[in-house]
């Protein structure tokens, strides 16, 4: 059976990029996060997008509570891994180390390390 899991770093970006102005709100999400109320975190989510009167903030709050519905049986999904890994193996949450590999690979393969990409001028 197999079980999928979102990088929560993912989340932590998109809950600080749509709730930069409210850092108090960003900590509560967070603890929801980290503290398994995956549906408190979305509850809350929802309330402030119902609350929001700006429009395109509407909207970022939207995409936020729908990128974390959508995924919702991933949120927590290496935790039900637990009772069927034997402890000798190694249970892996997190995809940022294959991130970073593959980042040192891309940046090896086409530009030296320490630059970094720049726009063409037109």
């Amino acid at each position: 059976m197999a079980t999928h899991q979102i990088d929560w770093r993912h989340i932590l970006v998109k809950i600080h990029q749509t709730f930069s102005r409210e850092p108090q709100l960003v900590s509560e999400l967070v603890d929801y996060l980290y503290s398994g109320k995956g549906k408190e975190m979305l509850d809350t989510i929802k309330l402030a997008c119902l609350l929001c009167e700006d429009n395109e903030r509407k909207k970022k709050i939207a995409n936020l509570a729908s990128y974390i519905e959508n995924n919702f049986d991933g949120l927590y999904g290496s935790r039900s891994l637990e009772d069927r890994v034997e402890a000798k193996r190694v249970l892996v949450s997190s995809s940022g180390a294959m991130e970073k590999n593959i980042d040192v690979v891309i940046g090896r393969r086409f530009k030296r390390q320490g630059t970094s990409w720049t726009k063409a001028c037109p």
